[in-house]
């Protein structure tokens, strides 16, 4: 199995800023439009399973383990973005960046477990 491509720290540093703003814009859209459950109960336990999954990948180190976590965080997110999908676009052209990035968490995170 060939390596996943992982960029530098400045890019994830600058994606990371981008994708902050992002959650920030598609939280505001949906309060202002009050349309918060049940997406806002998906975007806190994405951001659960992404503590959980950076705490047991980078503190425990355990591969397998925050692969799972990744996996979690691909679901919803899928789930999350074909639900804005069919509500309202704007939103989930917002959060569309969100998803790819959160795809590209569950590839590399699956390429490393099976690589281990």
């Amino acid at each position: 199995i060939k390596p996943v491509f992982v960029p530098n720290g400045g890019f994830f540093t600058i994606a990371l800023g981008v994708l902050y703003a992002l959650h920030v814009a598609v939280i505001s859209r949906l309060v202002a439009g009050k349309r918060l459950f049940p997406s806002a109960l998906i975007l806190s336990l994405t951001g659960l399973f992404s503590v959980l999954f950076v705490l047991v990948f980078f503190t425990v180190k355990n591969v397998y383990l925050s692969a799972v976590f990744a996996c979690c965080i691909f679901a919803l997110s899928l789930v999350q973005q074909a639900r804005f999908f069919m509500k309202e676009l704007r939103v989930a052209l917002y959060y569309l960046p969100i998803f790819l990035f959160d795809c590209y968490v569950f590839i590399v995170a699956i390429s490393i477990a099976v690589a281990n």
